[in-house]
């Protein structure tokens, strides 16, 4: 019998998948992988179930579904792993898998045998051997308090760098804070004595402390005696709200910070109340707190840091030297080693309300449950810089001393004002999930919250027109045009009923529904949609509302599609004053309008005004956006399957024969080529990087070329250069065993990572930098900041060049064995090319190097000794020749060992040529790169073909819709096909080969895995969708034909009427 079965309070489950676990609420989770042949006793289990009230557990037998458990285990988790009974052969391999998910954080091993260490002590340095339960729980006690402790300082900061930026590019910049503020601003519109508001909030605590007698107790306290005046008393109150308020705000889960608005709301308006009625201009304070190491060293001089939750101080040090366990007689803390995992920091902050006066903190030990530790709170969201860092030997403490900061209240400003501006024609709990769509662009989030809030709002709330409003639009930018045109219809069939006061919401309706119209191609039923709205917002809206310039960016946009291009520029000029004069310069709408402006001007083959216009549109969407997200176009290649290039290549660098010459290369082997074309070479056996500017004879030296050499202005044979957008290099200095980062302009590099056979460098959309280390076999991850790489795959054959897609996988050429791996983040490996045969087969690789994926998932790759570059599609056996292949030589169609490879934006292949001394130029034949294939039609803006509708993924992905080159969308009715290189196929075509039950459709009708219980019929042919946005599989009419009533069990007829 299972423990399940024993107490029907145990929350310990076994083997159960990972999809019908329940949700994990805590911060902490425990593996429990035993032997079920050697099942512990009852009172190990018991044990193990009185940490259920602090941990999320999970007990498993079965190794297979524990190992699917943890792939789906999110990055904040911290995972302890404890693996019992099992014999020592079988630990080591459990072990080792468990170490290549990367997730795990520590291992306990209950094992019992005489001397078990000797064993096990060289699989890893986290984990910990037992050969007894006891000893082991006192130690997993021991842990769970530590993790505790670092989750209550861990995120206490939203960081920014300011290194290498003047303060104009901050300032610009500084919008990654915006949405904080937004929030605060939202959360202080809703009402605070929300009756609803605070059972939500409520309910959530009680689910988190079900197994919590005393929690419940105070929660139960809580709800029968809390007033808002009583706000500081409670958060200051040891018990269960300070650390779920600030667990909340921390985690950055929009539902859950919703549920919390009732305390949230109540504490920020104590705050600035006590905050407002004390004087003092000028203070020094205090906080002393445990941080792990990693996020330390994201705290840099320099760095402008915002506070993710509520910030206690104190005005008296040794208050806040008291909690990180400062011993009273020696005057040190408990640690003595400053790279230890868990470091002591001591905050210094000095606050000047003179030249910061948007700050908020309050002394609130007037109110404090604990008087005597003289607290003071800052409101959740202020900003300080970071003076100055160092090191205290004598106490083994970290001093970091900060200072106010107002470098964002410009922006802070600028978006109150807009927000407030809104919020008097929309509902802050509806504008709650539209900022965070519009400022964060966190669209999975927002169709969250929205969809929830269908579900527990009645059926008749005032609020259901404009939730299915947000809902259109977020389906709108993810390109579901379908979910989007069924959510703009059920938002005017409820909104008419409420006409005429709702008319600024049916107007932004009929806007939304002109939109989709568009994006549909039907551009009559468009502008004429645009153009009622239009007139409506004239006759009910005033002359300066801001709902103005974004229905102008509608309509100009709708006449480009019609190619009325004068008029689409005299509408978006309009738009573009509205902006400029009238709202915060950096809004998205106002990129919008740029962006459209561009295409118009591409349109009319005034290319350099299309440029400037595209520029300052991208330049508005970086600085206004808290991360680059699916709202930018990225210039990522999306290579059309059926591409092919010339047979003959041009030579773009060297070319000249073997020589050190600014003019020759000498057997180079990685290189990087940025968007302008520009190539920055790995010279190897000349010892230096060399920079060729497209169209040159020759190129430029900018690192090393000073002979072979450990100095930090030499090179000794490097193999390959990655670099930033600013020019920083980051350069793989095979033969010194090191990597180094050079300067734009600078005379010497500086050693960034050191004893590392680095070969192969690149790094991803994260700033995170990867290195293949070629004796070692493995590749390792240096996140920014810090100085230990996590090895994410290991047990490699002369791992060489490598690529990191945008999903940040990274792909892998294995010299030694002639495949190349993948791993995944989830660190998920597989074998994607070859069959780890060496040979020169279609199926074969012979010491391939370079490699580079396109967003279909095809693969590339530099076959090295086969002399040839070849094309491996996604999840085929076998590869097809691009490139080379006709023996090795010289001649134009011929490569002598090819080492690396590129694609510039309009898809040339790039070709490092490694023993002639050259990179080849191959032209992208443009028939064969745009001609749609088989069921395919050619439009204008589409997202890419990785991204549109599948048959695993019927509804597509959330990706970007590009609008610069022309490209290729599936038929009406057909869908790509996973399992056939995204080849297009009827979509019953999907369902009938993956599903082994399909239902049984009757005469003149299709299978459809989305159906709506309100079908157009004879009866209604215009039959409006119901009000509903859940999808069931079922049949639907053929195409020509209605149902012969309303009644979805009728027979599908022609109607005759």
């Amino acid at each position: 019998m299972s423990l399940m079965n024993r107490s029907h309070n145990f929350r310990l489950v076994r083997n159960i998948p990972a999809q019908r676990l329940p949700e994990n609420r805590f911060g902490i989770t425990l593996v429990w992988l035993e032997n079920i042949s050697c099942s512990s006793c009852d009172d190990n289990q018991i044990r193990l179930h009185s940490f259920s009230n602090r941990c999320f557990i999970v007990y498993y037998s079965n190794i297979s579904k524990c190992i699917k458990y943890l792939k789906r285990v999110r990055s904040r988790e911290y995972v302890i792993a404890i693996i019992v009974s099992y014999p020592m052969e079988s630990t080591q391999r459990i072990i080792h898998r468990l170490q290549q998910l990367g997730v795990i954080q520590t291992i306990f091993v209950v094992y019992s045998v005489s001397d078990p260490d000797n064993h096990l002590s060289l699989i890893a340095d986290n984990f910990h051997v037992f050969q007894n339960h006891e000893l082991m729980f006192e130690l997993l006690e021991k842990r769970i308090q530590e993790v505790e402790e670092q989750n209550l300082n861990g995120g206490l900061f939203t960081t920014f760098y300011r290194k290498e930026k003047s303060l104009k590019d901050v300032r610009e910049d500084l919008a990654i804070f915006a949405w904080t503020h937004v929030f605060k601003v939202l959360l202080m519109s809703m009402p605070r004595d929300s009756l609803e508001a605070k059972r939500q909030m409520l309910s959530e605590c009680r689910a988190y402390y079900r197994n919590d007698a005393v929690r419940l107790a105070q929660i139960n306290e809580f709800e029968r005696k809390y007033q808002s005046k009583d706000a500081i008393w409670w958060y200051t109150k040891p018990g269960f709200l300070f650390y779920l308020v600030n667990k909340a705000l921390r985690s950055q889960d929009i539902w859950v910070l919703y549920k919390f608005r009732y305390f949230i709301i109540d504490l920020c308006c104590r705050l600035e109340e006590v905050s407002s009625s004390q004087s003092f201009s000028s203070i020094r304070l205090y906080r002393g707190a445990k941080l792990n190491r990693d996020e330390l060293k994201h705290l840099q001089v320099g760095c402008l840091v915002s506070t993710n939750g509520f910030f206690s101080c104190s005005s008296d040090r040794n208050v806040a030297e008291m909690f990180i366990g400062t011993d009273l007689v020696t005057d040190r803390s408990s640690s003595r080693d400053r790279d230890a995992c868990q470091q002591f920091v001591l905050f210094i902050i000095d606050v000047d309300r003179r030249t910061s006066t948007n700050i908020v903190v309050a002394d609130v030990s007037h109110e404090s449950e604990l008087p005597d530790e003289n607290e003071m709170i800052f409101n959740f969201g202020s900003t300080f810089i970071i003076n100055e860092i160092c090191f205290d030997n004598d106490k083994c403490i970290w001093l970091i001393q900060m200072s106010s900061s107002s470098d964002n209240a410009r922006i802070n400003d600028e978006q109150e004002k807009y927000t407030r501006e809104r919020l008097q024609h929309i509902n802050p709990t509806i504008m709650f999930g539209h900022a965070l769509a519009d400022t964060d662009s966190d669209f999975s989030q927002s169709m969250s919250y929205f969809h929830r809030l269908l579900r527990i709002l009645p059926i008749d709330h005032m609020e259901r027109p404009n939730i299915y409003y947000y809902l259109g639009r977020i389906y709108r930018f993810i390109e579901k045009f379908e979910e989007s045109l069924n959510c703009f219809r059920c938002a005017r069939l409820l909104v008419r009923r409420l006409l005429p006061e709702r008319m600024f919401d049916y107007c932004r309706i009929l806007g939304g529904l002109g939109t989709i119209y568009s994006h549909l191609e039907d551009s009559e039923r468009a502008l004429k949609l645009l153009t009622q709205a239009l007139m409506l917002q004239k006759k009910s809206l005033p002359k300066n509302h801001t709902e103005i310039p974004f229905h102008l960016n509608r309509l100009g946009h709708a006449y480009f599609k019609v190619k009325q291009y004068d008029l689409a520029l005299s509408i978006l000029d309009s738009a573009e004053n509205f902006f400029q004069t009238k709202m915060p310069i950096a809004h998205q709408g106002y990129a919008h309008t740029l962006h459209t402006m561009g295409l118009v001007y591409r349109a009319l083959s005034d290319d350099k005004k299309a440029v400037i216009y595209f520029q300052e549109a991208l330049r508005i969407r970086y600085a206004s956006l808290v991360q680059v997200n699916s709202q930018i176009t990225r210039p990522d290649n999306d290579i059309c399957a059926r591409a092919k290039w010339a047979q003959n290549a041009t030579t773009v660098a060297g070319g000249h024969g073997q020589g050190s010459e600014l003019n020759q290369l000498n057997f180079p082997y990685g290189f990087f080529l940025d968007d302008n074309q520009t190539i920055y070479v790995a010279d190897s056996a000349n010892h230096r990087v060399i920079k060729w500017e497209r169209g040159v004879s020759k190129g430029q030296l900018i690192a090393g070329g000073k002979g072979t050499g450990d100095r930090e202005d030499q090179l000794y044979n490097p193999s390959d250069v990655v670099v930033d957008k600013d020019g920083t290099m980051y350069i793989s200095d095979y033969k010194n065993r090191r990597v180094q980062r050079w300067s734009p302009n600078a005379q010497s590099g500086q050693t960034i990572i050191g004893d590392i056979s680095a070969f192969g460098i690149v790094k991803d959309d994260q700033g995170s930098l990867y290195v293949s280390d070629f004796r070692k076999g493995e590749v390792r991850k240096w996140r920014m900041g810090e100085t230990v790489g996590q090895v994410i795959i290991s047990d490699l054959s002369q791992p060489s060049l490598m690529f990191v897609d945008r999903n940040r996988s990274v792909f892998v050429t294995e010299t030694g064995s002639s495949i190349v791996t993948k791993v995944d983040d989830k660190s998920t490996r597989m074998e994607i090319a070859a069959g780890a045969l060496y040979g020169d087969g279609d199926d074969e690789l012979a010491s391939p190097m370079g490699v580079i994926v396109d967003q279909l998932g095809t693969v590339y790759v530099a076959d090295s000794e086969n002399n040839r570059i070849m094309r491996w599609p996604r999840g085929a056996k076998s590869g097809s020749l691009i490139a080379g292949g006709h023996e090795q030589g010289s001649q134009s169609d011929q490569l002598n060992y090819p080492t690396d490879l590129s694609f510039d934006l309009d898809g040339n292949l790039y070709v490092m040529d490694n023993r002639n001394h050259r990179v080849q130029k191959f032209a992208i034949d443009k028939i064969t790169a745009q001609g749609c294939g088989p069921n395919e039609i050619q439009v204008n803006c589409a997202s890419l073909q990785s991204c549109q509708p599948t048959c695993e993924k019927p509804q597509g992905m959330l990706c970007p819709r590009v609008c610069a080159i022309n490209s290729c969308v599936c038929k009406d009715g057909f869908v790509r096909d996973d399992e056939n290189n995204l080849q297009c196929i009827e979509q019953t075509q999907c369902h009938t080969r993956n599903v082994t039950e399909a239902p049984i459709c009757g005469e003149n009708e299709v299978y459809s895995n989305c159906t709506n219980p309100c079908q157009p019929s004879c009866e209604e042919p215009n039959r409006e969708p119901c009000e509903t946005l859940r999808c069931s599989e079922g049949c639907v009419c053929s195409k020509d034909y209605l149902r012969a009533t309303n009644d979805t069990t009728s027979p599908c007829i022609i109607c005759t009427n």
